[in-house]
């Protein structure tokens, strides 16, 4: 087992040592013998640290949903080295944007753990005492696999996630996170002065957040520069049955979604949550959210590949921010050239006190009568009328209606503060006497919402 250390030095010793080094070549990074496959992009949060400074921060982000105080600061030192900005980018005031590795790597927030484990389980915990000028440390094993970082409680950790203030006892969690996570992915101290990677630290010091040129280089050459191929998700919709994820490069089949714990896991637990062997439909995957799944960030994995490039990038995911409306189900080709869609412009939140919201459908039989059909019993797929019933039992029906002469209607329905946290979908059937496959009936997709306080 290898210590990648982190030392202090006196100011004036940081410089001359730059200086000795005589670094001038914009790429000095070293390797430090690990690297992370697959299996080895999670990491934990074993939030032992007691400085009233570090769990001071109650500022939620929406870039690392579910999160405060340390558990914030470290999912942030993690995710700097990621292959592209996290969510918008945002969340950091020292730096432009949170993910600036451009390699083929990905850190994959697993959530809490209950204890700081052993050397091996990737989970990041406080040690009680101290080794002289050492701020932290990375176990490693010695050959590519896990790790585990130490923080010693002897100096005052602090989480921002603003500048930090205090005496020449007080580092930031965050920066130094930042610089261990390099040693567990795999990189060496570095010779070039103000990169992360350099063996110093300074108190009070946040510049180490943001990973710089040479550290921006050595994560490149152990994992790849991003290729165009990487597997890439953009954004998801539903909240949980199911949700539907969007992206790029996702094979037909052998998908892997990965979601953070809900709960504090132990350290030996199987983690991320993976919910495995599933079918993409282009450039969307649909996947039902598993009960241990919480608050965290998802990603998608290509089973069939074990590359470097099969892992997505990370995606905040938020279940209990209100989803955006998610269109699902296939509907039926009418006697006009088109498939009915149901939209909706309105928000999916509400008042407390409730109101009304509207259902709009385009694409339907010109002049010809229909009605919307919904249900708050959730999806489904059922053969119907020569197309497919994409509504649960027991089914609802509006009051009859007639498309204008473009194929257009609306309907505007009540909603009370007891529908708050419920979902309903709907579709529209309407009436098609020259139906392509003879039977006359139109049907659209579908659509759900969530009603939000």
């Amino acid at each position: 087992m290898k210590h990648a250390r982190l030392l202090i030095l006196p100011a004036a010793l940081v410089a001359s040592g730059a200086l000795f080094f005589g670094a001038s070549s914009l790429e000095a990074y070293t390797f430090d013998g690990n690297l992370l496959n697959l299996n080895e992009r999670d990491f934990r949060v074993f939030n032992n640290f007691t400085d009233p400074t570090a769990n001071d921060n109650t500022v939620a982000s929406v870039n690392y949903p579910g999160t405060l105080g340390a558990v914030q600061a470290l999912w942030k030192a993690c995710a700097e080295w990621n292959s592209q900005p996290v969510g918008n980018g945002l969340g950091d005031p020292s730096q432009v944007v949170l993910g600036s590795g451009g390699a083929n790597f990905d850190a994959a927030y697993a959530g809490l753990a209950t204890s700081s484990g052993v050397m091996g389980q990737n989970i990041i915990s406080k040690l009680a005492g101290s080794n002289g000028g050492v701020l932290a440390f990375t176990e490693l094993p010695g050959t590519p696999g896990g790790w585990r970082i130490l923080y010693y409680s002897t100096w005052e950790w602090a989480d921002g996630p603003s500048f930090i203030s205090g005496g020449g006892n007080t580092f930031d969690i965050q920066a130094i996170g930042c610089h261990e996570y390099g040693h567990a992915l795999g990189l060496g101290h570095t010779p070039i002065g103000g990169s992360t990677m350099e063996a110093t630290a300074a108190p009070l010091d946040v510049s180490v957040r943001s990973i710089e040129g040479d550290d921006i280089a050595g994560v490149q050459a152990l994992y790849g520069v991003k290729s165009a191929g990487k597997v890439t998700i953009t954004s998801f919709t539903g909240s949980g049955t199911p949700i539907r994820i969007t992206g790029t490069n996702f094979p037909a089949n052998g998908n892997e979604v990965w979601f953070t714990s809900s709960s504090p896991t132990a350290a030996s637990a199987a983690v991320p949550i993976k919910v495995s062997g599933l079918a993409a439909a282009g450039n969307t995957i649909d996947v039902n959210v598993p009960a241990t799944a919480g608050i965290g960030a998802i990603h998608v994995r290509n089973q069939n590949v074990f590359a470097h490039t099969s892992l997505s990038n990370m995606l905040p995911y938020d279940p209990s921010v209100c989803p955006k409306p998610l269109n699902y189900c296939v509907g039926k080709l009418n006697s006009v050239g088109q498939v009915p869609a149901v939209t909706t412009p309105d928000s999916n939140s509400l008042a407390i006190g409730g109101g009304t919201m509207t259902i709009e459908c385009n694409g339907g039989v010109p002049n010809k009568p229909g009605l919307f059909l919904y249900s708050n019993n959730g999806p489904a797929s059922t053969p119907f009328q020569g197309g497919t019933l994409c509504l649960a039992a027991p089914i609802v029906r509006s009051p009859p209606f007639v498309f204008d002469v473009f194929g257009y209607s609306s309907y505007s329905f009540n909603f009370g503060a007891f529908d708050v946290g419920s979902f309903r979908n709907f579709q529209v059937w309407g009436r098609d006497p020259q139906s392509p496959d003879g039977i006359p009936v139109s049907l659209s997709n579908a659509i759900q919402i969530k009603f939000c306080p």
